[in-house]
């Protein structure tokens, strides 16, 4: 037919050479080290300068609701910490975190032997808003749990932990008739606990100063230590120990919570989630003791 006469070929498609793309558009593509470098400068400059919110008008991007502090980034490390225009605030946040470490025992220090090797630990700094409206800096020394060797450094690490349904129960009774709630948070929570594996060897954190009288100092753990494998489940049973020996029982159907009965006949429930607990009280308007 006349139609089927103007249909090319098949031998005319396989002639044509494929179209060669141009190496302006290849480089479009996957942009050089130096200019992704330049522009992840660039942005650093622009979250340290923008203030939270510009305008009523302006909306808050996700950067904005991340930082902390509004018109400056967090440092992400002690030299950045140290050369920051809050330094002597991040300076007092190490010292306060240092003077707990020598107050509770937690390092036992000694000189490094061939033997040894240490697991090695970093800062992590952050902030957070007060109710009075000014912003506390915390800085805590943490172990590098990812680099502890297990059946080494560490044995078991499932530890239990209070879910919302047993944070519900625990509100559920408070709005009973004479029963009353509160709230605790465990300061520093898992240097309460002892470590579990004897000889544990650490490098010390800087500016130590206890460390000084040694050329090659090292740290043998005492005491558990945030970041480490082991550390929630450490602290989850020094705090079933002790409230234990205050007279409470832990719900062989909620692990997470805890029940006493005192000589005055009040039902005392509460329930922890790693260092935050709730409880809930009969009979007092000052809560849980």
């Amino acid at each position: 037919s006349p139609q089927a006469s103007t249909i090319p070929p098949i031998q005319s498609f396989s002639s044509h050479a494929p179209v060669p793309i141009p190496r302006r558009s290849l480089r479009e593509v996957k942009p050089s080290r130096k200019k992704l470098e330049a522009q992840l400068a660039s942005r650093e400059i622009v979250q340290r300068t923008r203030p939270l919110i510009s305008s009523p008008n302006t909306p808050c991007t996700p950067t904005d609701i991340l930082s902390l502090r509004g018109a400056q980034s967090l440092p992400t490390n002690l030299r950045r910490a140290l050369n920051d225009p809050d330094a002597q605030q991040w300076a007092e946040a190490l010292a306060k975190e240092l003077m707990t470490f020598h107050e509770m025992d937690v390092f036992d220090i000694r000189e490094r032997e061939v033997s040894d090797k240490p697991v090695p630990g970093l800062w992590v700094l952050s902030t957070k808003k007060e109710a009075e409206g000014g912003w506390k800096y915390k800085a805590r020394w943490v172990l590098r749990g990812d680099l502890q060797k297990a059946g080494i450094d560490f044995d078991e690490t499932f530890s239990y932990t209070g879910d919302y349904i047993a944070y519900k129960f625990v509100a559920a009774l408070s709005v009973l008739p004479g029963w009353s709630i509160s709230a605790a948070d465990i300061s520093t929570a898992f240097l309460y606990a002892d470590i579990d594996r004897s000889g544990m060897v650490v490098q010390l954190p800087h500016f130590f100063l206890q460390s000084i009288h040694f050329r090659h100092p090292v740290g043998v753990l005492k005491r558990n230590v945030y970041g480490a494998r082991q550390a929630p489940r450490n602290f989850r049973l020094h705090l079933a120990n002790q409230l234990a020996q205050m007279g409470y029982k832990q719900l062989v159907c909620a692990p997470a919570l805890f029940y006493k009965r005192t000589i005055e006949g009040e039902h005392v429930l509460g329930s922890f989630y790693v260092d935050d607990g709730l409880g809930a009280q009969s009979g007092a308007a000052s809560g849980p003791g």
